[in-house]
């Protein structure tokens, strides 16, 4: 059975955010960059679209590449993405050439439904095409002679609801002996992260086990976590010795952002 959790915050509009760099050879002041890495998106009205920048930062011009993907994270943490379809979003330009030193907009805009029940989320993917603009052959091997580097830019794109708030249920679940399953729902309509997370579990009206608090080891997979609307996570804990059996009440700390 899940129990409401009591949370320091609710709403954490800072996305959460990933940066992906796949690379053979980048200097630390030579390389493509995208940015912002993050943005939250309104479903209708002025503040239904944002802008991205994307930046040359090397000494020879590079093809980027700009889309949008779902984004799902499974009950183990795992994260799946799939192209998005041309009906919700519009990015423009999709695909650019970028000049040594030179920098452009990418504009990114919502056309899917003008209201939202609760909040979307959605990956920015942007990444070097491995196109080699420089047509020279390497005169012993005669091969191209330029380094393939490519980097991706993955970021995160909310749509918001009205009001929206994160409404994070816990539970234990599956017990056998001192080993369970910590589950933990986000039954609201925008997402949350788990940062700095507590988690204290009571055994029903037992006062010697009241307010014991879960190990960091024990939260290692969900501390720092993204809960999305609507999302679920399921992670194995131990109870200490002794903890009695029947129904545990759980409650749940977080700090924003």
């Amino acid at each position: 059975m899940l129990t409401d959790a009591k949370s320091e915050v609710l709403v954490n509009r800072i996305a959460g955010c990933a940066l992906v760099l796949l690379l053979w050879a980048v200097p630390a002041y030579s390389q493509f960059v995208f940015s912002p890495i993050s943005a939250d998106l309104e479903p209708a009205g002025k503040a239904g679209f944002t802008t991205f920048t994307a930046a040359n930062r090397t000494d020879s011009a590079i093809a980027v590449r700009v889309r949008m993907l779902t984004r799902e994270i499974g009950e183990d943490g795992t994260e799946r993405n799939e192209p998005v379809g041309k009906e919700l979003f519009t990015v423009y330009p999709g695909q650019l050439v970028l000049e040594p030193g030179q920098e452009r907009s990418v504009r990114v805009s919502w056309k899917g439904p003008e209201t939202v029940e609760r909040e979307l989320a959605f990956r920015v993917l942007a990444e070097q095409l491995p196109v080699d603009f420089t047509g020279e052959d390497d005169s012993e091997t005669g091969n191209r002679a330029s380094i393939d580097i490519r980097l991706k830019y993955l970021g995160t794109v909310y749509i918001l609801p009205k009001n929206g708030k994160a409404q994070i249920q816990a539970g234990i679940v599956g017990r056998d002996g001192v080993q369970a399953d910590l589950v933990l729902e986000n039954t609201g309509t925008a997402h949350a992260i788990l940062k700095n997370l507590r988690v204290v579990v009571s055994a029903g009206t037992d006062q010697d086990w009241a307010g014991y608090q879960l190990g960091s080891k024990d939260l290692s997979a969900l501390a720092g976590a993204n809960m999305l609307a609507g999302g679920r996570r399921v992670a194995a804990i131990t109870l200490p010795e002794g903890f009695p059996d029947g129904p545990a009440r759980v409650e749940v700390y977080y700090d924003y952002p």
